[in-house]
């Protein structure tokens, strides 16, 4: 019985130093690394029994490359890059405390930076002008503004507590009622509640999953129901967004501004109008970063328990993709 361990396109150690490091983890353990390189050979795979993975390449999960799989872990809190698994082989994701916390204390940051015009400020330093006149003007105190947050799992929950507590009045929307909001957040569930929930939302925090279902979701009919001047922080995943549509309301003044840490090609491509669009504010992808030794600790464990025939911890509901 063997472990694979795939890893492209996601920076770090690769596949090679990951699966040095389950070897050192857990001696005795058969580790395969998939190399990404052109014309590099590929390990045997008719006897691996677990993947550990980052972007595998579309197919290599199927049960005609992989017949012996009997379990999937991913490398990050996310399991839309993952594709499709055989019938019956469970998914399990990294779940780090310490993450959410991360996450939460990004979307603090940049709700607070957004009504403080932190980057107005900034502008106006670059031009050696004095812009006393914004405090008056433009700057707004926590307790004015409605931070809605998208998604109420792990991370979502967590931003939208910690947005509370430093004063923002926080509403949730996630797409069903499998997991409520932190206490004295107003939620808002289903399709049918969404542009309610829109409309009353100045800072809108993205934090749902990726799904077929809400691929494409922050379209321009999505951003028609902000209200006028909205800031949306996307964290999540770049394919939940229309760029177009986001650039169209970002031109018209109907949306006041952006955070971007997620893409649908990432890096950037340098040619990408989100790099010199005066209303964006891009980030490398860094909001919440796995650390690397609670990483280690989890998918040594699940790799133990799927070679001993043991459920693994953290699974995926497979059909709803998180």
């Amino acid at each position: 019985m063997a472990v694979l361990v795939v890893s492209r396109g996601g920076g770090g150690a690769g596949a090679a130093g990951w699966a040095a490091r389950l070897r050192a983890a857990a001696p005795g353990v058969e580790v395969r690394a998939w190399g990404d390189a052109p014309g590099e050979a590929r390990p045997p795979l008719e006897d691996v029994v677990h993947a550990v993975v980052w972007r595998p390449p579309p197919g290599l999960l199927a049960r005609e490359s992989l017949p012996a799989l009997r379990g999937v872990q991913s490398f990050g809190a996310g399991v839309d890059h993952v594709g499709a698994l055989p019938a019956g082989v469970p998914l399990a994701r990294i779940v780090d405390p310490a993450m959410s916390q991360r996450m939460a204390s990004f979307v603090v940051c940049n709700a607070l930076n957004h009504i403080r015009c932190t980057e107005d400020y900034r502008s106006a330093q670059r031009e050696g002008r004095w812009a006393g006149h914004l405090a008056a003007e433009r700057e707004r105190d926590v307790g004015d503004v409605f931070a809605g947050v998208m998604g109420t799992g792990e991370m979502g929950g967590a931003a939208a507590e910690m947005l509370r507590a430093v004063g923002f009045r926080v509403r949730t929307w996630s797409r069903t009622r499998r997991r409520g909001p932190p206490a004295g957040c107003e939620a808002f569930v289903g399709r049918e509640e969404l542009r309610e929930f829109l409309g009353g939302s100045d800072i809108l925090v993205n934090l749902l999953p990726l799904t077929p279902e809400t691929s494409g979701l922050v379209n321009a009919d999505f951003l028609a129901h902000l209200p006028p001047g909205a800031f949306f922080i996307n964290v999540a995943r770049g394919g939940h967004v229309v760029d177009e549509d986001l650039l169209g309301a970002l031109d018209s003044g109907r949306l006041g501004g952006a955070l971007l840490d997620v893409f649908h090609e990432e890096p950037l491509p340098e040619v990408h109008p989100f790099w010199g669009h005066e209303r964006v504010l891009v980030a490398p992808h860094v909001a919440a970063v796995t650390s690397t030794e609670t990483a280690l600790a989890q998918i040594v464990d699940n790799m133990r328990r799927t070679l001993e025939g043991r459920p693994m911890l953290n699974l995926v509901d497979v059909a709803a993709g998180y």
